[in-house]
């Protein structure tokens, strides 16, 4: 009569190891399956802001662009979003501020003709150099208050034209 012939029974330390490699790899898998979507939506949105200031009357001097994305960082308050300077080389010049996040901006330019850094002011008070902001509807006695100079970047891309008066 043929013996059989057992395997001698897998050591305890053995069968725990497996056990143990075997949930290592279970909840690794688990964890790059749900930790994936979270990455895609902890990435805010992103998109290109086309800035074009017109009106400029000579080629002197410097252009001043001031991007603000706060009611505090409008018109000099706090920080702002961004800040550029570029010296004038047309009537009009267009600059474009990529892969910035998708939310309110409100955008103030300002032709520094004399290239002395500031909006020079009259008398009254009255900026003596031509100056714009992102509302088409900006008086030129007193700027805008944010809420009416800023407009949403809720698009891959915007353009937002500026008149210098």
């Amino acid at each position: 009569m043929p013996r059989l012939i057992r395997k001698p029974p897998m050591p305890i330390d053995t069968i725990m190891g497996r056990t143990l490699t075997r949930l290592l790899v279970a909840a690794a898998a688990l964890l790059l399956l749900f930790s994936a979507p979270l990455r895609l939506e902890a990435q805010e949105p992103t998109g290109d802001l086309c800035i074009v200031v017109r009106g400029v009357r000579n080629l002197s001097g410097f252009l001043n662009i001031t991007v603000a994305d706060s009611k505090g960082s409008y018109l000099g308050r706090e920080r702002p979003f961004a800040l550029m300077k570029t010296k004038v080389t047309g009537f009009e010049t267009r600059v474009v501020l990529a892969g910035i996040p998708r939310k309110d901006y409100a955008v103030y330019a300002f032709h520094d003709a004399n290239g002395n850094g500031a909006l020079d002011r009259n008398v009254r008070g009255l900026p003596k150099e031509p100056s714009g902001f992102s509302t088409p509807h900006a008086r030129a006695d007193q700027p805008p208050p944010y809420e009416k100079a800023k407009f949403r970047l809720d698009s891959k891309e915007k353009t937002v034209v500026i008149d210098l008066r």
